[in-house]
């Protein structure tokens, strides 16, 4: 049993899932979602939701927020799950390169690899797609719109290339 939350901030509005292990999905929803209360019946989800919401509230606001809501990444293959939790650990204002990413998980001719892996992250913002790069710093691609990972970057001072 989980919850699902809508969450508003100034980066628009985030859908939100989590189970009782933690955050499994968040991503952006279309114009027109209200906030709303968490549905579902799980009391520690709801928890881990509200935690969430006040998290990304102050990240959407430029503060440099290292997220501690616990995640539930289950949904991912093992290789999945080992560029997420590295990704989770790339820290605000900081930016690495699929193939930086790939040495990280000691799997340097992987690069391709991350960043399928990357495209298929659950947990935008949290886990921290956004600040992979493509080689030589260029802006590479983004699940979400390029538009919202420069508004991202932007946020945190990552400066790319296009």
């Amino acid at each position: 049993m989980g919850a699902i939350r809508l969450i508003s901030t100034s980066l628009g509005t985030l859908r939100a899932e989590a189970s009782a292990r933690g955050v499994c999905r968040l991503g952006w929803v279309g114009r027109g979602a209200r906030e709303s209360s968490p549905v579902g019946g799980h009391d520690r989800a709801a928890r881990i939701l509200a935690n969430l919401a006040n998290e990304l509230e102050a990240y959407a606001r430029g503060e440099p927020v290292r997220f501690a809501v616990p995640l539930d990444l289950s949904s991912g293959t093992a290789f999945q799950q080992q560029v997420w939790r590295a990704l989770a650990r790339v820290p605000w204002g900081r930016a690495v390169s699929y193939g930086g990413l790939a040495h990280t998980i000691r799997a340097p001719r992987a690069a391709r690899a991350v960043g399928a892996a990357c495209g298929a992250n659950p947990v935008a913002i949290v886990v921290p797609c956004h600040r992979v790069l493509a080689a030589v710093g260029r802006l590479g691609g983004f699940s979400s719109g390029l538009a919202r990972k420069r508004r991202l970057l932007r946020l945190e001072g990552i400066a790319y290339r296009e």
